[in-house]
């Protein structure tokens, strides 16, 4: 499996062979500064975040996941060297504001994962469009399309969506 820290792609790497470090908690160092640093969010677990950084959807929360498999899916490599293991994938209905719901196919279970992250390389890769503005970003494929608002304590920088129970 490809590192996410990578995408299967060469980066910024330290003389150890290690990815080099960065202040941004950006999964993939080769595109950090396009990554808005993680002040806080008061509640990481029920938010997802969309990341220019993440080479998967990625979550830890194995009870919203939908058509699971349990497996040995390799592991993920941060921007700080350290690995986690991939122990399942399925699929995620997120709520959207116009109470529609939105099905994230493809989401690694990542127990220990501090973020849910949607990753836009992922889903661009899966012919979906995406624009940022300053109302936000706006994802479409299809007839479907919708604007996620931006964070107003992050402006410009983060969106969050909740996921549906």
């Amino acid at each position: 499996m490809e590192a996410a820290g990578h995408c299967g792609k060469t980066g910024p790497m330290k003389k150890d062979g290690k990815a080099s470090k960065n202040n941004f908690g950006a999964t993939n160092p080769t595109e950090a500064n396009q990554e808005a640093p993680v002040q806080r969010v008061d509640s990481p677990l029920e938010s997802w975040i969309f990341s220019t950084a993440a080479c998967y959807h990625v979550t830890q929360q194995r009870e919203i996941l939908e058509n699971y498999t349990s497996g040995n899916f390799g592991k993920v490599y941060l921007a700080t060297g350290d690995s986690m293991d991939v122990v399942g994938k399925g699929d995620v209905r997120i709520k959207l504001s116009s109470n529609a719901t939105w099905t994230l196919r493809d989401v690694k279970h990542i127990p220990g994962h501090v973020w849910n992250l949607i990753s836009v390389g992922q889903l661009s890769g899966r012919g979906y469009g995406m624009t940022f503005s300053n109302d936000g970003w706006k994802v479409s494929t299809g007839d479907f399309a919708f604007t996620a608002p931006l964070d107003p304590n992050q402006p410009n920088r983060i969106t969050y969506l909740s996921a549906s129970p």
